[in-house]
């Protein structure tokens, strides 16, 4: 974090390393209360790099006092 941004490595829970092609098919959405429905979290449009075995992005910050992100693999 530098005060502008936070740094999210996402890691394949299998062990299976990530590549391009999973960067078409991840997403991350976000919601300032976790209880929301999933089905009503907001995608955000950060890019997904990939670095070694893992995805990388760096989400702006916003003045939201929490902010919860989540990972999921579009159908």
């Amino acid at each position: 974090v530098d005060g502008a941004a936070v740094e999210l490595s996402i890691q394949s829970t299998t062990g299976v390393p990530l590549n391009t092609e999973h960067t078409n098919r991840v997403e991350l959405i976000y919601s300032s209360d976790v209880q929301t429905a999933t089905a009503s979290w907001i995608r955000l449009d950060a890019p997904l790099t990939v670095t070694g075995q893992s995805l990388q992005a760096r989400v702006p910050l916003l003045p939201e006092r929490a902010r919860f992100i989540r990972v999921r693999e579009r159908p």
